[in-house]
């Protein structure tokens, strides 16, 4: 009997070790995990802000085709009159590269947009559109950059049957 008891007393404490170890193991788990989706979360947010930069930088670029469609009466940056005009009879420039437009995109985006026209009188003639989406409250920037060409018959089409 004194045998059997002498090795009872060399293990009292093993199952607190044990359950110490096993507590340590599940809390260095429990934080992976934590961890795992605070990451994901952000990664998520980052996606959505980047796919919003990019429809507000479309958007852009369609509300100066839209502009360009209205003809001779459309104003986008509040300075030249009739953007159509300045841009097709001029090869003026809607904003610059450093003082882009802000035109509403939607709420709560917006884009920035520059609209180069300094080829505007070659055959044919070439318009380059940058628009820069940003969402509200985010780092997020998308731009698109689209050059569109049309002939001068169009041109003066256009300003006939969009003149008031």
């Amino acid at each position: 009997m004194k045998h059997l008891n002498i090795s009872l007393k060399e293990e009292e404490g093993a199952v607190l070790v044990v359950c110490v170890l096993m507590m340590a193991i599940l809390s260095l788990l429990g934080t992976a995990a934590i961890q795992s989706t605070v990451i994901d979360t952000k990664i998520s947010k980052n996606y959505k802000d980047s796919v919003q930069a990019l429809y507000a930088a479309e958007s852009g670029v369609e509300v100066v085709l839209d502009a360009f469609h209205a003809g001779a009466t459309t104003d986008l940056d509040g300075l030249n009159g009739a953007d159509f005009e300045w841009v097709w009879q001029s090869a003026g420039d809607i904003g610059s590269d450093a003082a882009r437009i802000t035109v509403n995109s939607g709420l709560p985006t917006q884009a920035y947009i520059y609209v180069d026209g300094s080829q505007a009188l070659d055959a044919p003639a070439f318009v380059t559109i940058y628009s820069l989406g940003n969402p509200d409250g985010t780092l997020a920037r998308r731009e698109i950059v689209q050059t569109f060409t049309t002939s001068a018959q169009n041109i003066i089409n256009g300003a006939i049957n969009n003149s008031p």
